[in-house]
């Protein structure tokens, strides 16, 4: 009897693992989102910031805007293609920031059928390709929020198909490419590279990287080497927070140093330390659970270390922006679905609660007006806080896990 209700209950779900008419009504519902999102919201303040950069470039030169405007830190490449757009927009009586936010929302559509060839193998992949269609943060980073980080997503999603077939140069390639749009894709530069057997075909993942990387800057280098070397690589992000006294940290584990022990003269050395230092912690971590899984040589296999990659990273560092999750949310749903769910409800869900509160609106219609809420319910800080320990808890899981895998390895090789 129980084994008759067990199948039943998998009949059921059996539905799921096809493209049905339940597939295509999400995906419906995910285009018909951001057209809504481009065409009837004014996004966040990156909007007007990027709308600066593409009109000072065009009527300064990229080198006389990287002296000019001191927050000017994207790469030469985008901020060129930005320039261009503007003007085709503006010959064409486009919006601007309508304009580039719909291409930037395209990117979802290389996100979404590159996650269905990652997850090939696996019987739920319609359903999670049906979910990232709809998922909130998907949505707002591509098609509200206003940055080209939401590119980065389908360029580390080909470059794990390109490694699970064994193309070391063709990965190189493509997480170079992704460097002309910006950098931080060189997180998940360990995952790709150990996922390679040979040290040979990870020496050539790595220098046709650097090699095709490095080719987009070199012009601007050469011009001022000083100057765009600041503007780009020493730019080490942003500790925003609130206006409100004490302020409200929009991430980072400083939160519950501040709440813990007050003021940072307060604070223990080792907690002083450590955000001093979160982001070097934060990347030996990722190099070290990238070196323990690679083993993990699969498409698939090499996504899921990608997810662990950006967890860990999320959960230890300080500097951060809203955006800075649009770099993985697609790998949101290779890791299973506890972790998917952790990352969306309370990720998501705190992205989402976060634009339509400061927007005051729950269609994000609004003006953004971050300073003008310095005060933040209790159910946000909730979910601010609720994700990062989701980040924390799940790559903590998973280094001890592949540190187990590394043991049981060794000891299986000595017999």
């Amino acid at each position: 009897m129980s084994v008759s209700t067990e199948s039943g209950s998998s009949q059921a779900w059996k539905f799921l693992e096809r493209a049905g008419i339940w597939f295509w009504i999400l995906a419906a519902l995910g285009l018909l989102a951001r057209a809504f999102l481009v065409l009837s919201t004014q996004g966040t303040a990156d909007v007007s910031i990027w709308s600066e950069h593409a009109q000072g470039v065009v009527e300064h030169g990229l080198l006389a805007h990287y002296r000019k405007c001191e927050w000017f830190n994207h790469p030469p490449f985008v901020s060129w293609v930005m320039s261009e757009l503007w003007k085709l927009s503006g010959s064409l009586g486009l919006s601007f920031p309508s304009t580039y936010r719909a291409l930037v929302a395209l990117s979802d559509v290389g996100s979404a059928f590159l996650l269905l060839r990652v997850m090939k193998d696996s019987r739920w992949r319609w359903l999670a390709v049906g979910l990232y269609c709809i998922a909130p943060a998907a949505l707002i980073f591509s098609a509200h929020h206003g940055n080209t980080d939401s590119i980065l997503a389908p360029a580390l999603l080909a470059c794990c198909l390109l490694a699970g077939a064994g193309r070391p140069i063709a990965c190189g390639a493509v997480l170079g490419l992704s460097l002309w749009i910006k950098l931080p894709s060189l997180v998940a530069a360990p995952a790709l590279g150990f996922a390679f057997p040979r040290r040979r075909d990870r020496i050539l993942c790595a220098l046709t990287t650097l090699l095709v990387g490095a080719a987009s800057y070199i012009p601007a280098l050469a011009q001022d080497f000083p100057l765009v070397w600041s503007r780009i690589f020493g730019y080490r992000g942003l500790y925003i927070h609130t206006l409100a006294n004490p302020p409200i940290w929009i991430w980072g584990l400083k939160n519950f140093c501040f709440s813990t022990f007050g003021g940072v003269e307060r604070w223990p050395a080792w907690a002083v330390w450590r955000m001093d230092h979160a982001n070097a912690i934060a990347l030996v971590l990722v190099v070290l659970y990238a070196f323990l899984r690679r083993r993990e040589r699969t498409a698939l296999g090499v996504a899921q270390t990608i997810a662990g990659c950006f967890a860990i990273f999320y959960g230890m560092i300080e500097a951060w922006a809203f955006q800075y999750f649009a770099w993985s949310v697609p790998f949101w749903f290779v890791r299973g679905p506890a972790f998917g769910l952790c990352a969306n409800l309370l990720g998501g869900g705190y992205i989402y609660g976060l634009y339509a509160f400061v927007c005051e609106d729950a269609f994000l219609r609004a003006v953004w007006n971050f300073n003008g809420h310095p005060l933040w319910p209790e159910w946000l800080i909730f979910l601010r806080d609720g994700a990062l320990i989701g980040f924390l808890v799940f790559g903590g899981i998973w280094i001890v896990k592949a540190m187990a895998g590394e043991i049981r390895a060794w000891r299986t090789r000595d017999r």
